[in-house]
């Protein structure tokens, strides 16, 4: 049997659970209801949830598992709030009377975020790059006419065989 059929199965006892008694989603049936358990964020703080459980309807085809951060319908207007795992009551659900408005997609979040960082590291090590053949391509172009850099320019390449060699005459005026 797969976790789909799990799921369907647990959701009409109530609430599902896989073989070792783990939530696998959360929410509960009751009267034909789907109901989620929820701690809607603070605005005071940074990053804290409420202590205080609420109970929302939610659309069965929308799979909430704790820990999920969910858009809940609050009195007119839209509140954050993160699904927790707790069964709820009869009590619980006889209060419940606003709606889930769907789950937020945070790993869409995460991946963009991930490749920001990862598009600002190569900027960055691009940059440097630029940084250090610009560099190198001044000193070989005052190195042509300045014999004393001339001088140092072959000194420094004897230390470093990754700079290039000067341009001869010949290539120089190529150019």
């Amino acid at each position: 049997m797969g976790l789909g059929d799990r799921v369907s199965d647990s959701l009409v006892a109530g609430i599902a659970r896989d073989e070792a008694g783990n939530l696998i989603v959360a929410g509960t049936v009751i009267n034909g209801r789907y109901i989620v358990a929820v701690r809607l964020r603070n605005a005071d703080k940074v990053s804290g949830y409420s202590a205080k459980v609420y109970t929302f309807f939610s659309d069965p085809s929308v799979k909430l598992y704790p820990g999920d951060i969910i858009v809940v319908d609050s009195g007119g207007d839209y509140n954050i709030a993160r699904v927790i795992n707790q069964e709820v009551s009869d009590n619980m659900a006889s209060k419940t009377t606003k709606w889930v408005v769907n789950k937020v997609d945070t790993e869409a979040h995460e991946k963009r975020k991930q490749q920001e960082q990862r598009s600002q590291q190569l900027f960055r090590l691009m940059d440097e790059k630029v940084k250090a053949a610009d560099k190198v391509s001044r000193y070989a172009m005052l190195a042509a006419n300045d014999p004393q850099m001339a001088e140092m320019y072959e000194e420094l390449r004897d230390l470093n065989t990754l700079l290039p060699p000067l341009p001869t005459d010949k290539q120089v005026t190529e150019k």
